[in-house]
């Protein structure tokens, strides 16, 4: 039996879901055929219900779609009856394709079907009887196969120059609406004025007439580009290209000569190419004169003089050929004048060249002066010039290196030394008292010219003196006092000490040598000789730069105790910076001892004198001195975005970012500070299919200009489909100037597909995760968060969720319909209820909705597992009902049951007595209260609290408490007694009468309290009654006898007597069994019947319609196998009517009958 109720409210919510849905919607109420892409396909709805299939239902549904690669059927419930009603698919128009399902029949969905043929064949068929269910419903949706763009021809094929009008044709019709001037481009500069449709019919046609302007006036090959939008019979739509070309080749050919440069200096190269139009360019023919091949070129020429270039194009079209020329003048380089090898320590050299006029350069010539200067550096230089022309000529020349060393002195008569520092070496030395090889023999006073000279031929003087030292007198200076050179004869010696700063020339510096009296030794060759310079010390400290804006400060001289003076300062020496003007360099003077020094205090405002330096994101970093910024003073600090204090410091856009930054620099306390702007183009990455329209890149700051691939204008329109696949970089030039760049990746475009989302959910509160592709995508409909589906926020019913990606000519998109069965919606039972302790209440819930399933409840307590119980609650009680069908939310309802305080009964009663005497007994309600009321259940009732009855026996009481809810208390209480003695006994067998065949009887004694007594069996014969024994007695002969037990209780005070009437009658047996199990497994498989003294038997079996099934005309005819004509009938109640005939007591007795016989199958 199935849930009528549920089959219909699930149908009707399933409608209701669809009725919003604009697809096509079939209930199979016979043979359909039909091309819908997409729709709802129903049962016939024709059962007596209205709901139900009907049965004899043998239908096909035949889906049948032109191009269509696959027609997918998906269902959301399905119910037939099991094994009867079955639905087969078939992957064709009819039956006979093959069979890709079923059959399918029961309660299980059958699975997504899918059928590749073009046509998808459904059939359906019901028996004629027996029962039925509430069908199904499904969807199915149809893809088609992309059409291929049609071929296009043209005519003339081979257009002539000056073409006007070509026809265009298709090799499939095409939307006449569709062919418009817009969706066509061509190159070769013409334009499609106007267009005329030559054989449309029914909207479509294949050719058509085109018009240009200007005529086609170039021989090329012509590339047409057609774009239109088609929409097949599915309503899907198609962007399809039609690319077509044809060729001109007769216009007159025209051919240019183009060069790098017209003039060039002897020596250089150039190319030269030629670009020709017209006639066939398929056949071009270069003919060059100056032996160049045949081609365009470019060619790369090296002529020595003026030469003239010539081309002369001609091709196997019958347009003459043509011819161009051009002239390279070739232009004699200037020629430098030979400079001669010189030595290093030669003069000046004048340089000449021809022609003259030109300008020079070169390591040996310093400046614009035509001057070579061989002090310039020893060694093998360039020498450069570049006449008017800009023609160029170099020259290397010789210098030689010499040099014979500083100048040497000794005293007379000291053993002959070595000259030394001749360079190069290797040189000879010549003169007085010398040997070549430099040694000098110092015997003879005097002043000599001693002559190195080298291989390379040069010379150079060595002065050697040879006379005693003669030092001058010991001095006096002042630390401060300025670097001066010691004076002593011979020149020539070494002069070391405290202070001196070089030993050939005897440079002093006191304030290196320091405060003191200091030895200074000049030596010679063979003797020496001191001096002594005593250093007064005096320091006034170092140079100082000090802000106009500080306070003042405190001066300090070594030694302490001298006189300051000088601009802003006092004889003290403290100094106020405010005095001076601002960039003055105050020197001041501290004077002690007869020294003086200065130091020079710098009054400076720390200062920036640029501002509003503006720069690229990308600029390398600016460093913050004078010559970056003209900032002063100097070793101050920077703080601001992008500064570091690394040297001077430095601002480096990168790190500062876009934007505008102030900056500071602090020096001496003082402050000031200075803007950059940063200018950084704000650029972002994107992309778009292949097959989108073209887009308007942006960037922030607007106005700027693009360029890259895909760029069609300055502003930023991308059109993808001129870049093509691939991920492209694109270029902006901001107002500021400033460049940046940004990636588009043109993609190519894939189909949307929605991922883990089913068919069917139960309505329940669950986040289920979706995932789009391809990313970057947005979901819609009943029940979606971002990517989230919750059955629970869809709601009952059947949803279409889609998800869409891309945007401009480049969306996707996929749709699937989500089936979210009923909530559960329960109605609780015996909330806020009040009963009595002890009493019954019903409990529990009503539940519809759900999938469908069964209910299942979970109670806490744990009670129960049914949707409603009777429960008897001993205190007051909270029950929470969990409704589930193992799929949707539970519903929990919590039943609140109050239960009235308990109360009891105080008894008293009368002493045991003997039975058959009279007793009492009296009842008190307690706690004690004068709200309960008393009903015996005597006869009639008593409503005291005392009732007076028969001792030994059991009065049953209620106690009502009217102050709780009239809640009653019931009790049986007995009148005590002494034990009662009671006589009873049943025979065995406990039939109608013993049978003639077998008449032994036992009789059970059911006696009570008996200790001893007598049975009597009615036919003359007893015996002593024993307690626990049961006596068997046979009776020789039919009749009736009266059994009678007499029993006394062991006191011998009480008695009792029972009798029963037996009887012994002649045999008939006929039975006959109300089920049996006909499975096969050897038990109970036969319908059997237990017979004996029949002489005459007939059976008939029939269904419950009357249909006569099976049929015994004797007691030994085979018993029924369960089978109708060889099968097996199906489980349930059939009728048996009975005819016997049969002997009994001697005589003939007559047996009709009938009833109901159960077939059990497991």
């Amino acid at each position: 039996m199935k849930n009528l109720t549920s089959a219909y409210l699930f149908i009707s919510l399933f409608l209701m879901g669809f009725s919003v849905l604009a697809q096509p919607t079939y209930n199979l109420v016979g043979n359909l055929e039909v091309d819908d892409c997409e729709g709802y396909f129903f049962d016939s709805d024709a059962g007596l219900n209205g709901q139900d299939y009907g049965h004899g239902e043998d239908y096909t549904f035949q889906i049948c779609v032109p191009n269509a690669i696959s027609i997918e059927m998906t269902f959301f419930d399905f119910c037939s009856e099991a094994g009867f009603d079955v639905m087969t698919f078939y992957d064709g128009p009819d039956v006979n394709a093959p069979m890709i399902g079923g059959p399918y029949s029961g309660q299980d969905l059958p699975p997504t079907i899918i059928a590749t043929s073009g046509c998808l064949t459904v059939h359906w068929e019901s028996d004629a009887f027996g029962v039925a269910c509430d069908g199904w419903s499904a969807y199915w949706e149809v893809e088609v196969e992309e059409p291929e763009p049609p071929v296009v021809t043209f005519d003339p094929s081979s257009p002539t120059c000056s073409t006007e009008v070509i026809i265009m044709e298709f090799d499939t019709p095409v939307p006449c609406d569709s062919v418009y001037a817009g969706a066509f481009t061509l190159n070769g500069g013409q334009t499609i004025t106007n267009i005329n449709p030559l054989n449309c019919a029914g909207g479509e046609g294949t050719q058509y007439e085109l018009t240009l302007a200007p005529s086609l006036d170039e021989s090329m090959t012509y590339n047409l580009e057609f774009v239109y939008h088609y929409a097949d019979d599915c309503d899907n739509e198609f962007t399809l290209e039609v690319d077509g070309s044809f060729d001109v080749n007769d216009c007159p050919l025209q051919v240019e000569v183009f060069e790098d440069a017209t003039t060039i200096c002897e020596g250089e190269c150039i190319e030269i190419w030629a670009e020709a139009t017209g006639g066939n360019p398929n056949t071009y023919n270069y003919a060059w004169s100056n032996g160049l091949p045949n081609s365009p070129g470019p060619h790369l020429v090296c002529p020595t003089t003026t030469t003239t270039y010539t081309v002369t194009v001609s091709d196997a079209s019958p347009a003459a050929s043509a011819s161009d020329q051009t002239t390279i003048m070739v232009i004699p380089p200037p020629t430098i004048d030979p400079i001669p090898d010189v030595c290093r320590n030669n003069g000046a050299i004048p340089l000449t060249a021809n022609p003259p006029g030109g300008t020079w350069s070169g390591s040996h010539v310093p400046d614009p002066n035509p001057i070579f200067r061989p002090d310039s550096g020893w060694g093998n230089p360039w020498t450069y010039y570049t006449d008017l022309n800009g023609c160029t000529d170099s020259i290397q020349s010789q210098v030689y290196d010499v040099w014979a060393g500083f100048d040497q002195s000794s005293c007379p008569g000291e053993p002959p030394f070595q000259l030394d520092n001749g360079v190069p070496a290797g040189g000879v030395w010549s003169g007085p008292f010398t040997t070549p090889d430099g040694m000098f023999d110092p015997s003879t006073p005097g002043t000599y010219n001693i002559t190195y000279t080298t291989t390379d031929g040069c010379t150079d003087i060595k002065v050697v003196r040879v006379e005693n030292i003669a030092m001058p007198a010991d001095i006096t200076v002042c630390q401060s006092d300025p670097e001066f050179n010691l004076s002593a004869t011979p020149f020539g010696g070494v002069w070391s000490g405290p202070g001196v700063a070089n030993w050939y020339w005897g440079t002093y510096r006191p304030a290196d040598a320091g405060p003191g009296t200091h030895v200074i030794n000049y030596e010679i060759v063979g003797c020496s000789a001191t001096m002594n310079v005593a250093v007064t010390e005096i320091d006034a400290g170092g140079n100082y730069v000090i802000c106009p804006e500080e306070p003042a400060i405190q001066l300090n001289g070594t030694p302490a105790g001298g006189t300051w003076s000088g601009i802003g300062v006092s004889p003290s020496g403290l100094y106020d910076p405010t005095i001076a003007p601002d960039l003055t360099n105050d020197t001041l003077t501290y004077s002690i001892n007869g020294c003086t020094d200065t130091r020079v205090v710098f009054v400076q405002q720390t200062a920036i004198l640029w501002s509003n330096l503006e720069f690229c994101l990308y600029d390398d970093a600016l460093e913050l001195n004078w010559a970056g910024i003209h900032r002063y003073p100097g070793g101050g600090t920077w703080s601001g975005p992008g500064t570091d204090n690394n040297g001077a410091g430095h601002f480096t856009p990168a790190l500062a970012g876009g934007g505008t930054h102030t900056l500071y620099y602090e020096a001496n306390t003082c402050i000031d500070s200075t803007v950059m702007i940063v200018h950084e183009n704000n650029m972002f990455d994107t992309s778009i299919c292949e097959s989108g329209n073209p887009i308007q890149l942006m960037a922030l700051p607007a106005g700027g200009t693009w360029d890259g691939p895909g760029i069609i204008d300055p502003s930023g329109t991308f059109d993808p489909q001129d870049a093509g696949l691939g991920q492209h970089y694109v270029y902006y030039q901001g107002p500021s100037g400033c460049w940046d760049s940004c990636m588009v990746d043109v993609y190519q475009l894939q189909p949307a597909e929605i991922i883990g989302l089913q068919n069917t959910y139960c309505f329940i509160d669950s986040a289920i995760s979706l995932i789009g592709l391809p990313a970057g995508g947005a979901f819609t409909g009943n029940g979606m968060t971002d990517t989230i589906f919750n059955p629970s926020m869809a709601g009952p019913g059947i949803h279409e969720i889609t998800y869409t990606q891309g945007a401009a000519g480049c969306e996707v998109s996929d749709d699937m319909l989500v089936s979210v069965s009923d909530q559960i919606i329960t109605t609780s039972m015996g909330d806020g209820a009040a009963v009595c302790l002890g009493n019954a209440i019903t409990v529990g819930v009503e539940a519809t909705g759900g999938n469908g399933t069964f209910f299942t409840y979970t109670w806490n307590p744990n009670v129960s597992w049914f949707a409603t119980q009777e429960l008897y609650p001993d205190s007051t009680t909270s029950y929470v009902i969990s409704t589930s069908d193992g799929c949707s939310d539970p519903a929990i309802d919590t039943i609140d049951v109050f239960v009235y305080p308990p109360f009891s009964a105080f008894v008293e009663t009368s002493a045991p007595q003997c039975y058959g005497n009279t007793g009492y007994i009296t009842v008190r309600g307690e706690p004690a209260s004068p709200n309960y009321v008393y009903e015996w259940n005597t006869s009639p009732p008593s409503f005291d609290a005392t009732i007076f009855a028969d001792v030994g026996l059991s009065y049953e009481v209620t106690i009502t408490d009217l102050h709780n809810g009239n809640c009653t208390f019931d009790t049986l209480i007995t009148i005590p007694a002494f034990p009662n003695v009671t006589a009873h006994f049943t025979p065995n067998p406990n039939g109608n009468c013993l049978l003639e065949s077998d008449p032994i009887a036992e009789f059970i004694d059911l006696s009570q309290g008996a200790a001893t007594g007598t049975w009597d069996f009615g036919d003359g014969t007893q015996e002593d009654y024993v307690f626990g024994q049961y006596p068997v007695h046979e009776y020789a002969d039919t009749g009736t006898y009266t059994v009678t037990l007499y029993v006394e209780n062991a006191d011998a005070t009480c008695t009792d007597e029972y009798e029963f009437d037996v009887c012994v009658q002649p045999e008939f047996k006929l039975w006959i069994p109300n089920a049996f199990t006909p499975d096969g497994d050897g038990l109970n498989d036969y319908f059997e019947i237990v017979s004996s003294g029949i002489v005459e038997f007939e059976l008939l079996i029939s269904s419950s319609w009357g249909h006569k099934i099976y049929r015994m005309t004797s007691i030994d005819d085979p018993p029924w196998d369960g089978t109708y004509k060889g099968n097996p009938v199906q489980q349930d109640r059939y009728i048996y009517e009975v005819i016997a005939k049969g002997r009994h007591l001697g005589g003939v007795k007559f047996y009709k009958g009938s009833g109901y016989i159960h077939v059990i199958r497991h």
